[in-house]
C-alpha cells in the first residue's frame, strides 16, 4: 500500500466535501438522500483517522480540526435531513415532484421563451410536454390519496398550465413554419436546419455512444426530413438569385447531413443493442461526470458577466435529457438501486446548473 501523504489527504477532502455541496448546499432538505450524508460523515472519519498516520506536516493540525468540523456538520445536516423528512413520504414524494416540474420547465424557457416560433423545434417541445404530462400525472395521483399536502393543489393547478402552454404553443409553432413571404420561409428553413446542426453538435459530437439519447437523434432526423421536404416546396422563381444560390445550397448541405445521421442512428442502435439499461445508465453517469467538469472549468466561481449562456444552455440540456433516459430506465429496471443513483446524481447537477444559469442571466441583462 503506498504511503499517505498530507496531499492525499487535503484532496479527499476537498473530493468529499464537493460532494456535500453539490447534493447539500442550498438544498430543500426534504428531498435529500440521508444516505449520501452517512457516507460522506463514515468518509471525513476515514480522513480525521488516517492524520494520524501521516508523517508530520505544519498543516496536518488545521486538516485534522477542518475534519472534525465538517464531522459535525454533516452529522448535524443528516439530523435536518432525518426531521425534514419525518413528515412522511407523501410530503417527501410532492416535493420531489416539484422539483422535477421546475426542471422541465427550466429546458422550455431556455429553449423557447422569448424566441420567434417559426425557429423553433416542435418535437423538442413534444418531449419538454410528455415529460410535465409524467410529473402532471404523479401529482395527480399523489393529490387524490393527500389533497391536505400544503402547495400540492397550487403545484398540480401550475403543472396543468404548464402542459397546456406547451400544447398549444407546439400548434402555434406548426402554423408559423408555413406563414411569412417566401423570403420568409427560406430564411427561417435555414434558421431550423442550423438548430438541428447545433443540437448534433451539442449532444452527439465526440461522445461515446452508448449515453447519447436515441429519441433525441431519431428527432434530429425526423426534424431535417421535415424542412428538406419544405425546403422543395419553394417556389424558387420569387427568389432573387443570390439567395436561390443559398438554398440549393443548403439543400445539398441537409441532404449530406440526414445521410451522416442515419448512419449515426445506426451505429448508436448497434451498440445500445449489446447492452442493458445498467450498462447504458452507467455510461450516462460518466456523460454527467463530465458535465460536472465542464461546468466547474467554465463557470464555476467565474465572473458571471462574461460566462457564454449558449454554452450553458448546452450543458442544461444535456443534463436534463439525461436524467430523462434515467427516468425512463428506472421502468426498464427490477434492480434500480444504481440508476435511481445516477438520477439523483443527475438531478443534483441540473439543479446547480439552472441556478447558475439564472444567475448569470440576471446578470446579464442588468
Amino acid at each position: 500500500m503506498d504511503a499517505l501523504s498530507y496531499d492525499d489527504l487535503t484532496q479527499r477532502m476537498e473530493r468529499i466535501h464537493g460532494r456535500y455541496m453539490l447534493h447539500f448546499a442550498d438544498k430543500s432538505r426534504i428531498t435529500r438522500d440521508a444516505d449520501i450524508l452517512t457516507e460522506l460523515h463514515e468518509q471525513v472519519a476515514s480522513v480525521r483517522s488516517d492524520c494520524d498516520r501521516v508523517e508530520a506536516h505544519e498543516g496536518l493540525s488545521a486538516l485534522r480540526d477542518k475534519a472534525n468540523e465538517r464531522a459535525e456538520l454533516y452529522k448535524r445536516e443528516l439530523g435536518l435531513v432525518r426531521e425534514a423528512q419525518s413528515q412522511g413520504p407523501a410530503i417527501v414524494e410532492a416535493a420531489k415532484l416539484r422539483q422535477q416540474a421546475d426542471g422541465v420547465r427550466h429546458v422550455y424557457q431556455r429553449n423557447f421563451a422569448g424566441h420567434a416560433r417559426g425557429t423553433r423545434d416542435c418535437r423538442l417541445l413534444g418531449d419538454i410536454a410528455r415529460q410535465m404530462a409524467s410529473v402532471q400525472k404523479a401529482l395527480f395521483s399523489l393529490y387524490q390519496g393527500y389533497p391536505s399536502i400544503e402547495g400540492l393543489g397550487s403545484t398540480l393547478e401550475s403543472v396543468n398550465g404548464w402542459v397546456e402552454l406547451y400544447r398549444t404553443e407546439t400548434q402555434l409553432i406548426s402554423e408559423a413554419y408555413g406563414a411569412g413571404t417566401v423570403q420568409d420561409r427560406f430564411a427561417m428553413l435555414a434558421n431550423r436546419a442550423n438548430g438541428q446542426f447545433q443540437c448534433y453538435q451539442r449532444h452527439f459530437a465526440g461522445k461515446g455512444r452508448l449515453s447519447r439519447r436515441h429519441d433525441l437523434m431519431l428527432n434530429i432526423i425526423a426534424n431535417l426530413r421535415d424542412i428538406e421536404g419544405a425546403m422543395k416546396r419553394v417556389d424558387m422563381s420569387q427568389l432573387d438569385s443570390e439567395p436561390r444560390t443559398h438554398h440549393e445550397k443548403n439543400m445539398t448541405i441537409v441532404a449530406d447531413r440526414l445521410s451522416f445521421y442515419r448512419s449515426e442512428l445506426r451505429q448508436i442502435e448497434e451498440v445500445r443493442g449489446s447492452r442493458g439499461p445498467h450498462e447504458r445508465a452507467e455510461a450516462i453517469a460518466q456523460s454527467l461526470s463530465d458535465a460536472l467538469n465542464a461546468y466547474n472549468t467554465d463557470f464555476a466561481g467565474q465572473d458571471r458577466h462574461s460566462r457564454d449562456l449558449e454554452k450553458l444552455t448546452a450543458l442544461c440540456d444535456e443534463v436534463a435529457m439525461a436524467s430523462w433516459s434515467l427516468r425512463a430506465f428506472l421502468e426498464e429496471t427490477s434492480n434500480s438501486a444504481a440508476v435511481a443513483r445516477h438520477l439523483r446524481f443527475a438531478e443534483d447537477i441540473l439543479d446547480l446548473l439552472d441556478r447558475e444559469y439564472r444567475l448569470i442571466e440576471e446578470v446579464q441583462k442588468a
